[in-house]
Parts: structure tokens; C-alpha cells; sequence
């Protein structure tokens, strides 16, 4: 396909413009969502157009939940929900935007639950998952403003476990640097 090839050139020129501030976001959607569009239509199935497609998506809920635009974050999240080749990790990062969607919508049972599930199933599948540390850690937090667990259980299953797991990804780090 003739536009595969253009992506990266695409994703550099996105990525430019993204820089650029503006601080509306009614004028940043219909971009944004122009380009999720195209991605989707004019490009293969990929695993590199569904890692840009998952790109913007992931971008326009991040931007729309910034301003509070909380439908079209949760259409956004749909959408991810929908592209067939998303690899795991984008899948992660997928149900951590959604936790923090439903955080700021103040529908804190359902972000705590989906906290909790992402957090048990990144320990058994993904304990080296650079967004491992940051679940635990909003796992945590979240707990403790809801007071929805004892304060030493948050301590030693959320807080302590996400200190943990971010020494450890540093060292790692830090391993394969030298």
C-alpha cells in the first residue's frame, strides 16, 4: 500500500503539530479525529497502523479528558476496543486511560475496579511493564482517598509493590544502557 510507506513521515509531522499549543480543544478534535479516520480507512491492517491509530486515539483521550470532554475520551476508548491488532502493551495502556477517564469523571468505584483488575493482571502477565509501577501507585492513591481499604494493606499491596517495581525497571534500565 502506497501510504504505508507515507506513516512515518505522518506520525513526524503529527507529532509536530501536536507540539504547537492550542488551547482549545473544539478546535483540536476534528483533527484529531480526521486522523484516526484515515488510519483506519486508508491503511492495512498493520501492526504499525494500529500502533498509530492506538497513537491518536490514546492522544485524543488524553487531550479530551484534559478538558473535560468526557464523551469523546469515552469514544476514543471505544474505538481502541475495536482495532483487531493492537498488541498487548497498547491494551495495558488502553485500560489505564480508561481507569483515569473514569477517575475524572468522578466514578471512582469503577476506576478503582478497573485499577485493581489492571493491576493483578499486569503482576501476573506484565511485571516489567514500564506503566506497572504508575497502576499501583493511582491503585493506591485511589484507595486511600476512598478509604476503601485498610491504610497498611495499601501500604504493603499497592504503595510499597509500585516503589518496588520502579527501582526495579530502573535498574533494569540501567542494565542495558551500559
Amino acid at each position: 500500500h502506497r501510504y504505508c510507506k507515507e506513516l512515518p513521515k505522518l506520525r513526524e509531522k503529527w507529532s509536530q503539530s501536536a507540539r504547537a499549543a492550542v488551547n482549545d480543544f473544539t478546535l483540536q478534535e476534528p483533527s484529531l479525529a480526521i486522523r484516526a479516520v484515515m488510519l483506519k480507512e486508508f491503511l492495512p491492517a498493520s501492526g504499525e497502523a494500529s500502533s498509530a491509530l492506538n497513537e491518536v486515539l490514546v492522544g485524543t483521550c488524553r487531550k479530551a479528558r484534559q478538558f473535560k470532554n468526557y464523551p469523546v475520551a469515552g469514544r476514543c476508548l471505544m474505538q481502541i476496543a475495536t482495532i483487531p491488532t493492537l498488541s498487548k502493551e497498547n491494551q495495558l495502556v488502553c485500560r489505564l486511560e480508561q481507569a483515569l477517564t473514569e477517575w475524572q469523571r468522578k466514578d471512582t468505584e469503577r476506576a478503582l475496579n478497573i485499577a485493581r483488575s489492571l493491576s493483578i493482571a499486569m503482576e501476573r502477565d506484565h511485571p516489567t511493564h514500564v506503566c506497572y509501577p504508575h497502576v499501583l501507585s493511582l491503585a493506591g492513591q485511589w484507595m486511600h482517598e476512598t478509604r476503601s481499604e485498610n491504610p497498611r494493606q495499601i501500604l504493603s499491596l499497592y504503595l510499597k509493590k509500585s516503589l518496588d517495581a520502579a527501582v526495579a525497571f530502573q535498574s533494569r534500565k540501567q542494565l542495558t544502557e551500559i
